[in-house]
């Protein structure tokens, strides 16, 4: 599926400040102190995965291959999605488009 430029920016947008949301939609999250720890997708660490939404981020302290500054950097390295796959996906999830 193509997405255009102006519906990639929407999809970014609406995303920015979705990244715990956007994990969650794949496993419980646990509250720890101003962050959250999850199960990680990439190694299967319980709690290896930090997510910090005050920064954005997120990275699995156990296997080091998981970690990124997005919610589109989560499907793609968590779940192997390319680009176009995971703006597909939040467009889908969020109903952007």
């Amino acid at each position: 599926m193509y997405i255009n430029d102006n519906d990639k920016d929407r999809i970014l947008l609406v995303c920015d400040d979705k990244i715990v949301d956007t994990i969650s939609a794949f496993g419980p999250l646990k509250k720890s102190g101003a962050s959250f720890t999850a199960s990680c997708p990439s190694c299967g660490a319980e709690n290896g995965l930090s997510i910090n939404p005050a920064k954005k981020v997120f990275k699995c302290f156990k296997c080091g291959n998981c970690q990124g500054k997005s919610s589109v950097a989560y499907l793609m390295h968590g779940h192997n999605m390319d680009y176009p796959t995971a703006l597909k996906w939040l467009a889908d999830h969020y109903n952007i488009l």
